[in-house]
Order: C-alpha cells, then structure tokens, then sequence
C-alpha cells in the first residue's frame, strides 16, 4: 500500500502540487490529499483556497477552512468576491461561516452580494441573506458613486440592484426588516426603515464623502483638499449634493422600476406615515401663513381702485380735460376742466 502510495505521489509531483491537491479532494483521495497539502507553503495554500473559490471545488475549500487557511487571505484575489461573483453558492456560504469578511470590495466598490446581484445569481443572494450568523448591515451598509454631475450624486446600493433585477428577494429583505414584538398575533411592530431612508444615514455620507476626496486627490493643484478635511466644507458639500438627487432616493427606485407590490410593504407605508407626522406641523404652518397673505391680497385688491381710472385721471389733470368721467362713466370723480 505505501509503495502504491508512493508511485501515485511521483505521478502526480508532475503537475502543479496545487493542482494535485484539488484534484485529490475532489475525488476523495484523502492519503494523496495530505500528502500534497503537507508539501505546500504557506502562500501556496492561501492560493490554494482561492483556486478552490475559483473552480467552485467547495470539497477542496471545507478541507483548507478545517486546516485554519485564512479564509480572508488574497492571493491572486479574493476569495469571497470571486465564489460570489462566479455563482458558487457553497464555496460562499463556507467562507462566510468561516468568518469571512462579508464587506470587502473590489476596485468598483462592489462588496460580494453586489457582484451576486450583477452577475444574477439568486441562489448565492439567498444564501447570504438567510444565514444567520451574519449581520445584514454588513452587506446593505454600502454606496457606490457611479455619476457626479451639477444635480447631485448618482449612486447605488444593494437594496437598489435588488429592487431593479430581483424584487422578489427585495421584498423578503423588507420582511425581515420588520419584527414583531412579544410574538405573534401582539400587533407591536419595529420598523428598521435606514436602508429605504438612507440618504439621512452617515454611511451614505462617509462613502460620498470618500468618493469626493478621491476625486479631488487626482488632481494635484487640488492641495486645498488637506484644509477641507478639516473643516466641515466637505460635509456640507456632500450634504447639498446628495439631497439635490431625488432620483436617487429607494422610493422613487420602486416607482422607477414599478415595483408596486413593495410600494404597498408595511415598512413604506410605515415610513411615510413617520415622515407626515414629522413634517404635518410646518406643513399646516406654512398653509395657515398662505392662507392669511392670500386674504390679505383679496382685501387689498377689492377696496383698490382700478390702476387704469387712476392713470386715466392723473392724465386728465395733467392735460386740464374733464375726459376722465366721460371716458369710464363716473362723472363725480372726474377733475374739472380749469378756465
């Protein structure tokens, strides 16, 4: 048995050790699979996982994670962006039972439930989304700029690429957003409404922020970047571009996209609701002071004289004529004609 050990060994030392290590997982060869494994470095495994990433060999990956590899190593790429972005959905779910970091991104500012989404995987979105052991800020809490222009920022986020291409698993997301309080049937409900109202949260602002600096690094004659860093010029900045966008609000994404079954969601409506009865005060305040100028205006033009019979007899005294009670039919305020 060891010399046939060994002869299968020789045979495969002429490929890539990697290589040989995956192939013997994949076909359970569990003696040739530790010899292989006992023979690599450190980065060749770490190159190792992410080849099993890459080729969705998820028997390869399980056997690495249980040797403690870094699930978060990058060697060639990451391993997480890469099993996403690929549709692999076990490979997915072992890195991130493996505590893997579920906010990492690419160059694009993609994390890997937005290259799952892109690449139109559901089953690897549904995977992330239902394991609980992972918080979902980690994966919502995350913006793109994608267009800067003079009406504001043109941004996306994973809720949104779920409302456009999966509205479906938009509205489970929805659903786990609103929890119940004391059990079922209780009829007390808390709202989590950040991701729909996100251009209020800091998250959004970070990263806009992030964006504007980049940005503005590129550009060397810019130095004046190191003095807005300091002050709040830059907040405010993106603070008045960001609400100058209403296209880029969640809402107006669902009427985009005529999404109306998460239009009628209990977390909109819920919002709205709470926007009204914040806002309902200065609405009825503003109405009233609209309403007094309106009276007062009314007033105003009822006991005014026309401007035309005013005009008409100032002409007439400057022209010494009496033409102004023939002209519009009241005599008694005519001004007389002088001899």
């Amino acid at each position: 048995m060891v010399i046939l050990l060994d002869s299968l060994c020789v045979e495969h030392m002429k490929y890539n050790r990697i290589d040989g290590l995956l192939e013997a997982c994949w076909l359970e060869f569990t003696a040739i699979r530790d010899f292989y494994y006992d023979r690599l470095s450190t980065e060749q495994k770490k190159e190792a996982l992410y080849r099993s990433c890459a080729r969705g060999n998820s028997l390869a990956l399980e056997f690495l994670i249980s040797k403690r590899v870094d699930p978060n190593a990058n060697c060639q790429g990451c391993p997480l962006l890469t099993a996403a972005a690929r549709g692999h959905e076990k490979c997915v779910v072992l890195l991130l039972e493996a505590r893997a970091d579920p906010s990492v991104t690419d160059d694009r500012g993609y994390n890997g439930l937005m290259l799952a989404i892109e690449r139109k995987h559901e089953a690897v979105v549904k995977a992330m989304l239902e394991l609980k052991n992972i918080d979902k800020s980690s994966f919502f809490q995350r913006c793109t700029v994608v267009k800067e222009s003079f009406l504001g920022f043109t941004y996306i986020t994973p809720l949104r690429m779920l409302i456009k291409d999966m509205p479906e698993i938009a509205k489970q997301f929805l659903d786990s957003c609103v929890e119940e309080h004391y059990g079922k049937g209780s009829g007390m409900y808390e709202y989590d409404s950040q991701y729909i109202d996100d251009l209020e949260q800091s998250w959004v602002s970070k990263e806009l922020q992030n964006h504007v600096l980049q940005k503005r690094c590129q550009h060397p004659e810019n130095h004046v970047i190191s003095c807005m860093k300091k002050s709040k010029e830059l907040q405010n900045y993106v603070l008045q571009k960001r609400r100058q966008h209403p296209e880029n609000h969640v809402i107006s994404c669902m009427i985009e996209n005529k999404r109306l079954e998460l239009l009628d969601h209990a977390l909109v409506s819920e919002w709205i609701k709470q926007k009204w009865q914040r806002a309902q005060i200065i609405y009825y305040v503003v109405l009233a002071v609209y309403c007094i100028f309106l009276a007062m205006l009314t007033a105003f033009a009822t006991v005014s004289p026309r401007p035309a019979d005013s005009i008409a007899c100032t002409m007439a005294v400057e022209n010494n004529t009496s033409s102004c009670g023939n002209t519009f039919g009241n005599t008694s305020k005519c001004v007389p004609r002088l001899l």
